[in-house]
């Protein structure tokens, strides 16, 4: 009935009637389930929304801005202001993004790819004169930033929606106060207006209507928080049922004051494996067969960096016990479900709040030997301050998993992992590391738990390794050493690197006399080792997946400088910049990082 490439904007949602909106509703999720399935992308939430943003983009049609907390789940909306032919290229280098971008369409007010920045944001367009709705999920509600805007809009004298978008799940099941809050708001409607019709009138009668109104209602159920925060609270309401969502948004329009609406929506609606999911599964896929569910499959025996890492930590705590997880939300992501169950009361889902876990897994590390704090690269940037004052000012023993460190692809600018070695190396008392390869990762998690006493990251990648099946927690001695993976007697250059990288670029520059060093520890750097490798007089190269500021080349040159050592160090890294969505080979290809153009590079120096 609708030929969603044809959509310019929402206007001609105003011709439609509620019968013919369910309609183009269930023709939406048909088509994002065959994009999704194609390029890969977030799934669940972008289906449990649909007729929500269906209902926005109809009902709020007088200038209003809307801002989608976090931005995963824009996709109705990109559709609606006529982005729908530009699915085809979804999340690809120079193809539409996953996520709200302004650059992109006018449609989109605020850049974002982090949770709980919405009314932030919110709270500066309408204080310009800006009308704006924000649209919050219940996981990003849980976030300090998210608190605070609270706090901040239920003081304003003017008018503020807030649609909160109910479904139970962040990107895994929701922990915590506010999750339980909206749980027993789940379980009962509110006592609703008692008149048919709001009246948002401050005449003496309605005015003590209001009063009459609150006192039934506060004798049968307590004030909900965000009531007790100053918002006028509608709900909870049927997020799929278009005439409440429409009585409802007609109530908090007519309000000059900040109001909340609470709607509950299902998670991946329309897709039955999406919709029965428990764990996040289905929150960001790859490519995936929609008729089976399956996904489209690495090659045998490779899994994750992530995986290995929980394989590594299930492995110790059957040896040591003693050891304490802290996860901020990302249980699946991480590849920690196992490793959930098995530790049970060890294990702390503390929910969108990096801050807060950093702050926890220090003052827990003061009286438990093992405490691993795993947190996506582009998350950890949110707990900076964290990490530099409770734990690392401290010294605190905490075993940093630093997960989708270097590019991430798809996910783009608001995800890339490329500046974690350069923010970490600004923090003392840091020890900073990143495996090659599966049996380098179980070294460095011996070294970090059994050896290292002070703070210490271990930068993962988001790519596929060999399983090497055998491998045991607690069997490997090693030191803060670099290591030699292709020794040559009389080598032409030397090439530092880390990370995936090292096999990477091993196998296109074998025929090359160079040298390959694998610089697994970053900071602090081996000295002995670098030394030396000066002593030879031959081209040192760094290559290394991060921003170039503040990277290692930049510790390898400050410590040749104050050995006043004269040396030319060739640099290969990215730009200070923010890196696009595309797979990760084109953006390596795009910036000359990929291992052809690295070995050209390298044929030139020697």
């Amino acid at each position: 009935m609708f030929d969603l490439n044809q959509i310019k904007d929402p206007s001609f949602l105003s011709d439609l009637s509620n019968d013919e909106l369910y309609v183009l509703a269930e023709e939406i999720r048909s088509f994002i389930i065959d994009k999704v399935s194609e390029h890969g992308g977030h799934l669940s939430g972008n289906l449990g929304i649909v007729d929500l943003t269906i209902a926005i983009n109809k009902y709020f049609s007088h200038g209003e801005k809307f801002i989608y907390d976090v931005g995963h789940q824009m996709y109705t909306h990109k559709i609606l202001t006529g982005r729908a032919s530009q699915f085809n290229h979804l999340r690809e280098m120079d193809g539409l993004s996953g996520f709200s971008s302004p650059a992109e369409s006018p449609y989109d007010v605020w850049e974002v790819g982090h949770a709980s920045t919405s009314l932030a944001a919110q709270a500066g367009l309408i204080e310009n004169g800006v009308p704006c709705v924000s649209i919050i999920g219940d996981g990003a509600l849980t976030g300090g930033e998210a608190l605070e805007g609270l706090e901040y809009l239920s003081t304003l004298n003017k008018k503020a929606i807030i649609i909160i978008n109910d479904n139970g799940f962040s990107i895994s099941k929701n922990v915590g106060f506010i999750n339980k809050m909206l749980d027993e708001l789940r379980s009962t409607r509110n006592y609703s207006n008692i008149s048919s019709k709001h009246r948002a009138s401050k005449s003496g009668f309605w005015d003590f209507i209001e009063r009459i109104k609150r006192s039934i209602k506060g004798f049968f159920y307590p004030p909900s928080v965000f009531e007790s925060f100053g918002f006028k609270y509608y709900g909870p309401i049927d997020g799929h049922n278009y005439k409440e969502m429409f009585k409802y948004f007609k109530y908090a329009d007519n309000q000059n004051r900040p109001t909340i609406i609470h709607v509950i929506t299902k998670k991946g609606k329309g897709y039955k494996l999406a919709e029965d999911d428990k764990i996040g599964k289905w929150h960001s896929v790859p490519s995936f067969d929609k008729t089976t569910g399956e996904f489209i499959k690495v090659e045998n025996n490779e899994v994750s960096f992530s995986h290995a890492a929980s394989t590594y930590l299930i492995s110790f705590y059957e040896k040591y016990k003693d050891l304490k997880v802290v996860m901020p939300a990302m249980t699946f992501s991480s590849s920690m479900n196992n490793l959930q169950s098995i530790l049970g009361a060890n294990y702390f889902d503390t929910g969108i709040t990096e801050q807060f876990a950093a702050s926890f897994a220090a003052s827990l590390s003061i009286n438990s030997p093992y405490v691993f704090l795993p947190i996506y690269s582009t998350f950890l940037q949110r707990a900076y301050d964290q990490v530099h004052q409770d734990i690392c000012l401290q010294n605190l023993h905490v075993v940093l998993g630093v997960d989708k460190s270097g590019l991430v692809g798809e996910d783009g600018k608001t995800h890339q992992g490329i500046y974690n070695i350069s923010y970490l190396k600004t923090i003392p008392n840091l020890k900073i590391c990143a495996p090659k390869d599966y049996k380098d990762l179980f070294e460095l998690m011996d070294y970090a738990f059994l050896k290292c006493q002070s703070p210490i990251a271990i930068c993962y990648p988001k790519t596929f390794i060999k399983e090497e099946a055998n491998l045991k927690a607690g069997e490997s001695h090693i030191n803060e050493s670099w290591i030699s993976i292709t020794k040559k007697n009389n080598p032409s250059a030397f090439l530092i690197t880390y990370s995936n990288l090292v096999d990477y670029i091993s196998k296109e520059i074998e025929d090359l006399n160079v040298e390959i060093i694998n610089a697994r520890f970053i900071n602090p750097i081996d000295k002995d080792v670098l030394l030396k490798i000066v002593s030879k007089d031959r081209p040192i190269i760094v290559y290394e997946e991060a921003v170039k500021e503040n990277s290692l080349g930049a510790a390898i040159i400050s410590f040749l400088n104050e050995q006043k050592i004269n040396k030319n160090i060739t640099e290969f890294g990215y730009p200070l910049d923010y890196i696009e969505s595309g797979s990760i080979e084109e953006i390596r290809i795009k910036y000359g990082m990929d291992k052809k153009s690295i070995r050209n590079e390298i044929k030139k120096i020697i």
